[in-house]
């Protein structure tokens, strides 16, 4: 009887090392890895991403969110699609056709996307609302945005890859302005405490239907709707200094922005309009794939301001220019 127990004993242990083998096997044949561009098996099409606003890829240091909306060949909204676990792959399980894919890097529910007259692609509209200190009539500082569009074809007939699957490329672009202020007082400020900057002029939307857009050397940006905005921001007096960042979307040649400066009720300066100071120094921003500005200004007891570049600012249309008062 004990070499009867003994021989039931080594069978069973055989079983389970045959049973742990295949599942074994099981999993290394139909595991894969987003990491490595040779493995797309995890799905019938993965889009991969990336965004290279100078030719070196630097997703990671400026994206840490994407939502993503698709559309079928006829434009009519299908699903948005969340976000997988890695931001450089979005696998997804579609049947053949046609497709349009829309991603918006790092936007939080203060931008929102909708189809305006329920027309699906051919009237999809992104707008900020990030309300000023709850005033619905001015915006607070909107999200650094980054978007990607793609459109491609599903065709089990035609596989871009090995095992049926696609793998479709999409450059993310920057969709976005960042205005960084520096404002000092030719002798002393009038008051202590916060003041208000304000922004008007701006855009608050985009047309995100591909048919739409603006390419500027290869990027391609979102065309502005004609929505404007009045974005302000709160910073307080430090070392007679106000230091502020406004973040909005794109600025375009006929549309740049007019600045003021108040505090409380009171208007410290009148309207500043930029767009001369732009057009003197020769900044483009239609033609600035990433538009990033920095600027100095002086405020006169008589309520003159003078403007000028500061000079660790880094934009890419940049031309040597002098104050601007």
């Amino acid at each position: 009887m004990k070499g009867r127990h003994a021989y039931i004993h080594r069978l069973r242990l055989r079983r389970i090392a045959q049973v742990g083998l295949l599942w074994g096997l099981g999993l290394l044949l139909t595991t894969c890895s987003l990491e490595d561009d040779r493995d797309i098996c995890c799905r019938q099409v993965v889009i991969k991403y990336s965004y290279q606003p100078y030719g070196q890829d630097v997703l990671e240091d400026y994206i840490t969110t994407l939502r993503h909306y698709l559309f079928d060949a006829e434009g009519r909204f299908i699903a948005e699609i969340p976000s997988g676990s890695n931001l450089r792959y979005q696998p997804l399980s579609l049947d053949k056709g046609r497709y349009t894919l829309i991603s918006l890097g790092n936007a939080s529910e203060h931008t929102v996307c909708t189809s305006v007259n329920g027309q699906g692609l051919q009237d999809f509209l992104l707008q900020v609302n990030q309300p000023f200190e709850g005033r619905n009539d001015l915006l607070d500082n909107g999200d650094e945005l980054y978007w990607g569009v793609q459109t491609f074809t599903v065709d089990p007939a035609q596989p871009t890859r090995a095992l049926g699957d696609y793998l479709v490329e999409t450059a993310l672009n920057n969709i976005h302005c960042h205005l960084t202020l520096d404002i000092v007082w030719h002798n002393l400020p009038p008051h202590v405490g916060d003041y208000t900057l304000e922004l008007k002029n701006v855009a608050s939307s985009y047309w995100l239907n591909p048919d739409q857009v603006d390419t500027l050397d290869g990027f391609i940006v979102p065309a502005l709707a004609d929505a404007q905005a009045v974005h302000r921001l709160r910073v307080p007096l430090q070392a007679q200094t106000l230091h502020g960042d406004f973040i909005t979307l794109r600025y375009a040649d006929d549309q740049l922005p007019v600045l003021k400066i108040w505090f409380g009720d009171e208007a410290i300066t009148g309207d500043i309009d930029l767009s001369q100071a732009f057009r003197q120094w020769g900044w483009s921003p239609s033609k600035t794939h990433v538009q990033k500005y920095a600027l100095q200004l002086e405020v006169f007891g008589n309520g003159n301001v003078a403007v000028a570049p500061q000079m660790d600012a880094s934009v890419e249309d940049w031309i040597q220019g002098g104050t601007f008062q």
